[in-house]
């Protein structure tokens, strides 16, 4: 048996080492892969480990480096001739590092192995292409879509099946999803163009609007029909108000607090990837897609982004990096990616696949990409798409009408683009020249302070040994503060008198960076007040509270104890758990702060056989067992205010005992106490779950069917939250449900 195993282990260790020595005999091929977690980077990592499986020649070493690291870090990685072989690149920025010559043309690659765009979608396939060279191929590519909460359509009394198809029917369905609380503010939207992944870019399109001219070189964002999809947007914010928008949006998260996911905005345009967060976060979620609206006066348009391979100028092998690239645009391996992380295959034979013509959402999908538009390819397609934020920001807000907005967009816009294009057309800047100007500048400052140390030295008497020794002593450090600190001070100012893209070589402009900085560029004012706010204010203020601070610590005070728990408090508690914390205390919809600031106390109604209407707002979302009847009782008496969870209405009432007594001997006070009443999401108690939950219990006890906000039932009314919303209710009803209810069976 001994032997066995040992025989076992050998034949493990020689295996283990015949592959290492495989391996190492191979060519090592650096991927950059910027899915760093979830089903993306699993499908990467798998791709990577069949190549590796199948490949004889070469052996592809994968680095998850993030997206934003690899846009920083890519043009400096080229420069350095440390870039890697193949990386995964947002294809939205392969123009612009193309243009940036930081990225090899693969043309030649593909006409060698039948790479051609008519085997893949036209929007991914012609946003790899610049200047009429293919300097990419396409990973993968997505498409969007309207998405809508079908029993949200039923509620509102929409048909399901009917979702709107354009701008007019967009906002009357809007409309008529949009819930209000008692006290005015929103509590569900049915839809806003602003919100979603959509940009300017999808209602131009949906116009027929432009934003380059066909030869590249002409900014065209204020073409009227982009104006007119502006000014559309603004119409449509406008029946909400903007202030009403943002408080509401306050309350929005990610993944499970997505508010399409809690049901807060009924209809939504995003990417085919916001499948995998209903799946994983909405399984309960009635739901459903279509194309996304159109201009009543337009064309159907919707628009596809997604990610590519590329490969850095500077990589080592390129042959072997295309093979690599080759083999992901295979059918097998874009059917696998595809399915394995719900996104859309660049290939189309890999969308014939039967999981995809077997979902109607996916045949959706793939009908759409016949409409699909994609950004604008231009090496400065980033700035086009900061530019058109901005003025989609300056008219929601009232700030800029439609076409002003955009008539400064395309200016700014336009100066980036003369600003790439004459970058080529000045003096290259002979950087030997401007060494031996810098060197003999340094040589004279130099000579002149050894000079005037000199003269110092003959000047002394005594100790001129140990000043010269001094002298000696500090040389290092101010040999190294010349080269590592005035050195690089010197040569940033050197490249403000000249054009520098890292990898190209840097020509003179003479003083337009400077005439541009103090003449156009409409952040620098900006800038300089934060900058001289930060210093002057912020910094002095900032350092005499520490110190006074500091001090009190050690001050024999009242308190102290409590005092330095307080200030040590941060300290110690997680960063995490302080952020959700700060982020709750300022949340605009149910925050703390903003409850006690706009916290009114509302006055107790009383008469015979009038049970009255208050209107209570909780500052505490609980309900604390036995304490219900005595809160009523100080509703009556005037100390409402003052009671922990309820304001409570009419005279003296048996019943006033009642839900306390209910709500204590079925569940206890700390449970309640600990949110059991707010553990639901508003989709369960708005579809009828905690009715279901309470009716034994409220049948139990003879407390009749109530009547309330959202529809009948047993007991939502005796929640401490009936609008559903944690953290502030507004109950504008006849005390609670369940006395209510208990109330008129009794008068029955």
């Amino acid at each position: 048996m001994i032997k066995r195993r040992l025989s076992v282990v050998i034949l493990l260790i020689l295996i283990c080492t015949a592959s290492l020595s495989w391996a190492e005999s191979r060519q090592k091929i650096s991927f950059w892969n910027l899915f760093t977690s979830g089903p993306s980077h699993a499908v990467v990592s798998q791709l990577v480990s069949r190549f590796n499986a199948q490949n004889p020649d070469y052996y592809v070493e994968q680095i998850d480096v993030p997206y934003a690291h690899i846009t920083n870090k890519i043009l400096p990685a080229v420069a350095g001739n440390v870039a890697p072989d193949i990386a995964v690149f947002d294809r939205f920025l392969v123009a612009s590092f193309a243009a940036r010559n930081a990225f090899l043309p693969l043309d030649e690659f593909a006409r060698r192995d039948g790479i051609v765009g008519e085997d893949f979608f036209r929007a991914p396939w012609e946003e790899c292409l610049y200047d009429e060279q293919l300097y990419a191929v396409p990973y993968d590519t997505d498409v969007r879509v309207l998405y809508y909460n079908r029993a949200l359509f039923r509620e509102a009394g929409l048909d399901p099946d009917r979702p709107p198809r354009t701008w007019s029917e967009m906002r009357e369905y809007s409309k008529a999803l949009t819930r209000r609380r008692p006290d005015g503010r929103l509590e569900q939207i049915g839809g806003v163009p602003i919100w979603g992944n959509t940009g300017l870019y999808l209602y131009c399109w949906q116009k027929g609007g432009r934003f380059l001219s066909d030869d590249g070189t002409r900014v065209q964002l204020d073409d009227p029909r982009n104006v007119e999809a502006l000014e559309w947007i603004r119409d449509f914010v406008r029946d909400y108000g903007i202030e009403e928008l943002l408080t509401l949006q306050t309350g929005f998260g990610a993944d499970s607090q997505n508010p399409f996911i809690t049901g807060r905005i009924a209809m939504i345009v995003l990417d085919v990837g916001a499948l995998n967060m209903i799946e994983k976060y909405g399984a309960d979620l009635d739901w459903g897609a279509a194309p996304a609206p159109y201009a009543d006066d337009g064309v159907p348009a919707t628009w596809s982004g997604g990610f590519s391979l590329v490969l850095p100028r500077s990589g080592l092998h390129p042959e072997g990096a295309w093979q690599f690239a080759r083999f992901v645009l295979t059918e097998e391996s874009q059917r696998f990616m595809a399915t394995s992380s719900n996104k859309l295959p660049a290939l189309r034979s890999a969308s014939r696949d039967a999981f995809f013509q077997s979902s109607p959402f996916w045949r959706l999908a793939i009908d759409q990409m016949r409409y699909s538009h994609y950004r604008p390819v231009s090496p400065v397609g980033a700035a086009l798409n900061s530019e058109m934020g901005v003025a989609v920001d300056q008219v929601i807000h009232g700030k800029m009408a439609p076409e002003e907005a955009l008539q400064t967009a395309t200016r700014e816009a336009q100066t980036v683009l003369d600003r790439f294009l004459d970058g080529t057309r000045g003096t290259p800047v002979d950087w030997r020249a401007v060494y031996w100007i810098m060197g003999g500048v340094l040589v004279v400052l130099l000579v002149g302070r050894g000079w005037y140390s000199w003269r110092r030295l003959q000047a002394l008497s005594v100790q001129r040994s140990q000043a010269l020794a001094g002298y000696l002593f500090a040389l290092p450090a101010l040999v190294g503060l010349l080269i590592f600190t005035v050195g690089p001070i010197v040569t940033t100012l050197v490249y403000s008198f000249a054009r520098y893209e890292i990898i190209s070589p840097a020509t003179w402009a003479g003083l337009d960076n400077y005439r541009r900085l103090f003449g156009s560029d409409r952040y620098f004012l900006l800038a300089l007040w934060n900058t001289l706010y930060f210093t002057v204010l912020s910094v002095p203020v900032n350092i005499a509270m520490s110190l006074g601070l500091a001090l009190l610590l050690n001050r024999s005070v009242r308190g102290r104890a409590l005092y330095r728990t307080l200030f040590y408090l941060p300290t110690v508690v997680p960063l995490v758990a302080g952020s959700l914390l700060w982020a709750w205390l300022f949340n605009g919809e149910y925050g703390l702060i903003n409850i006690a600031l706009s916290y009114e106390r509302a006055p107790v109604q009383t008469g015979a056989g009038h049970y009255g209407a208050v209107e209570c707002r909780w500052r505490h979302d609980y309900f604390s067992g036995r304490t219900a009847g005595r809160a009523a009782r100080a509703a009556r008496s005037g100390l409402a205010g003052r009671s922990r969870p309820l304001g409570l209405l009419s005279p003296r009432h048996p019943a006033d005992d009642f839900a306390g007594d209910v709500f204590y001997d079925h569940y206890g006070a700390d449970r309640l106490a600990a949110g059991f009443c707010t553990g639901l999401p508003n989709d369960q108690r708005r579809s009828g779950k905690l009715d279901a939950l309470l009716r034994p219990l409220f049948v139990s006890r003879g407390v009749p069917k109530l009547e309330y906000g959202h529809g009948s039932g047993y007991g939502l009314g005796a929640l401490p939250c009936n609008s559903g919303h944690y953290g502030r209710a507004v109950c504008r009803c006849p005390a609670l449900g369940v006395l209510r209810g208990r109330r008129e069976g009794m008068k029955r």
